[in-house]
């Protein structure tokens, strides 16, 4: 099996997000029937759930770099750089 691009994991996580907005009900009163929260907290959970996902899903997004030799033998190095936003000082 071939490894998954940073592109192809991200666009699984976008997907995994679109599930939850789509079955947010469900889910949300899933929550309140298998822990007995309150609506509001059931709603505050999927929310957090929801946002660490996103989250998560723009991770392969934020770390460019490449692989180096290294001086050590049978090491390499990763080298990141960091992407800059548009507007950023750094």
């Amino acid at each position: 099996m071939g490894k998954t691009t940073p592109a192809e994991r991200a666009a699984v996580m976008y997907k995994v997000v679109s599930i939850l907005d789509q079955r947010q009900d469900e889910i949300v009163d899933w929550l309140i029937k298998e822990s007995g929260s309150t609506r509001i907290k059931a709603m505050v959970e999927f929310s957090s759930a929801r946002a660490i996902t996103l989250e998560a899903a723009s991770f392969p997004n934020r770390v460019h770099g490449e692989i180096r030799p290294s001086n050590t033998p049978w090491q390499r190095k990763l080298y990141l750089s960091r992407a800059h936003r548009s507007g950023s000082s750094h």
